[in-house]
């Protein structure tokens, strides 16, 4: 599982923010290990963290340009687009171990 949270925070973290004027990338952190994500509160608080991580990669100084909030725009699209895979398998790695471990406690 930390494997994965790895790849969930190198993907936020690689993207460049095409908003920012001087090139530089933003790092953020979605964690999950605190989380049930076998209950539906669980992956509520995973995907509010993940949006979250995601506006602070996209976010640029307040700005009236068109330009600038429609390249936030995008980054924040595409950063959803590229996390949305990582995100549904770990969901599903969650409630795969979830269900393993309720069938060895309880064998027939």
């Amino acid at each position: 599982m930390k494997k994965v949270a790895f790849a969930v925070a190198l993907a936020l973290g690689m993207v460049s923010n095409p908003a920012l004027a001087d090139g530089s990338e933003k790092r953020a952190f979605a964690t999950y290990s605190d989380l049930d994500l076998t209950k539906a509160a669980g992956r509520a608080t995973f995907d509010r963290r993940l949006k979250n991580a995601i506006n602070k990669v996209c976010q640029s100084d307040w700005s009236r340009s068109v330009r600038v909030n429609s390249e936030a725009r995008k980054c924040k699209a595409k950063l959803r687009e590229k996390t949305t895979p990582m995100r549904d398998a770990i969901i599903a790695k969650a409630q795969a171990r979830a269900s393993r471990n309720t069938l060895a406690a309880n064998p027939r």
